[in-house]
């Protein structure tokens, strides 16, 4: 299958069965574009698949909706209060199992009024069912009980009247639909994620930078203690980034913690990475020295031997 092809949607290519109240329901519910997303999500992996319910783990809704772990768990916690997806634990260490609350009843009143919803049930109906001329519908909605489109249809059906034509599809102000707050961190959040991620202890970019940590204290006893996760990601940055063997990283800072110039200047990664080069240099330089003056060391025990040999024979 071609590129082309493969973005043509279809329903050969396979669809998702959702009730059209729900749609409905969660399009007209004032949720943000994450919240929308992530029970849109959920639907894709529960209705999409025959299913109702799926277990999800936080890293996948991050990135289907292109937010960060912790702001899909707020969001997710959101959705929970509101009673409009339903969260069950599953064993110790396992993402939870996520539903869509189908009983639109229960969903809370503050995301979503139910008169509003059947209201705006109905004149759909009447309108695609054609049970009665679209601009009566309009105007009897307009002049009606408060409703969910109330203030839109009035304009449209004044439109019908002077016979201007209108685009219905007006779309909600972002405002509406998404923390201005969120919108304006999400790029640094973002930017800073890789630094933020959890380095195991086990973990060889944490392992190296607390041995850096314990070399610097060795000399250095009153130092105060980096934020190791961020040292770590530097780290992490140096080996992959870099191409530096972890074998070789570990005697680099074992050789400079030892050395009495350069542990006073290596003090964090940055400075390890910035100076790895000129440093492992003069690391390199002192074990070939070290080498020589070994060989030449036997070389001379071994005279010795030969010598006091000869006497004794």
């Amino acid at each position: 299958m071609t590129r082309e092809n493969y973005l043509i949607a279809s329903f050969e290519e396979g669809f998702t069965r959702i009730p059209n109240r729900l749609l409905e329901a969660l399009l007209m519910a004032k949720l943000n574009r994450v919240q929308l997303s992530i029970s849109f999500y959920i639907l894709r992996r529960t209705y999409g698949w025959n299913r109702h319910y799926e277990a999800i783990s936080l890293s996948e809704f991050a990135a289907a909706c292109k937010t960060t772990r912790n702001y899909a768990c707020s969001q997710l916690n959101l959705l929970v209060e509101k009673n409009i997806i339903r969260q069950t634990a599953q064993e110790p260490n396992l993402p939870f199992v996520y539903s869509i609350e189908t009983n639109l009843a229960v969903w809370s009143k503050d995301c979503l009024d139910l008169n509003k919803l059947i209201r705006n049930n109905k004149l759909l109906q009447k309108i695609f069912l054609n049970e009665t001329d679209d601009r009566q519908v309009l105007q009897d909605f307009a002049t009606g009980e408060q409703g969910v489109l109330q203030d839109f249809a009035t304009e449209v059906y004044r439109d019908f009247a002077t016979g201007v034509s209108r685009d219905f599809a007006t779309p909600h102000p972002s405002s509406a639909l998404e923390p201005q707050e969120f919108e304006q961190g999400l790029k640094k959040e973002l930017k800073k994620k890789k630094e933020r991620e959890n380095y195991s202890p086990d973990s060889i970019p944490y392992q190296l930078s607390l041995l850096l940590l314990s070399k610097i204290l060795e000399h250095l006893p009153g130092y105060k203690h980096p934020d190791l996760q961020k040292w770590s990601h530097q780290m992490d940055v140096m080996i992959r980034n870099d191409k530096r063997q972890p074998e070789e990283v570990k005697a680099l800072i074992i050789f400079a913690q030892q050395d009495e110039f350069w542990r006073s200047n290596i003090l964090s990664v940055e400075k390890l990475r910035k100076q790895y080069d000129q440093l492992n240099a003069k690391r390199l330089r002192v074990r070939n020295a070290s080498a020589g003056r070994k060989y030449e060391s036997a070389d001379l025990y071994r005279e010795e031997a030969e010598e006091y040999k000869e006497f004794f024979s």
